[in-house]
């Protein structure tokens, strides 16, 4: 695997198989037996959306996904720190060593 694997696999798994997940969890779960509050909430309130708005809202989850993973991948590189981070952090592959932050964010 090289880097560019890395983000295709990232995004794969972000914004596809994830995805995937919450659509087939809000479309299917019985709301009859769910005791959690907020996934009661959240559930309520995804099936009073229309079917467009539900579109939308999956689409919000998919950018959600991808910001997150991008913030993460700019602390991996150096573009960004952490609050009293006082080093950087730096991705290797264990097998061959090879440093491969830097530039994940760009990719």
């Amino acid at each position: 695997m090289n880097k560019l694997d890395l983000i295709k696999g990232l995004y794969e798994l972000i914004a596809k198989e994830n995805i995937g997940l919450y659509q087939d969890l809000y479309n299917i779960t019985d709301d009859h037996g769910v005791t959690d509050s907020y996934w009661r909430e959240a559930l309520c309130f995804y099936r009073g959306l229309s079917d467009e708005n539900r579109v939308i809202f999956f689409k919000i989850l998919k950018q959600v996904g991808i910001d997150t993973a991008s913030n993460m991948l700019a602390l991996l590189d150096g573009v960004a720190s952490l609050e009293g981070q006082d080093d950087d952090f730096i991705l290797t592959f264990k097998r061959t060593n090879e440093i491969i932050s830097g530039d994940l964010q760009d990719l």
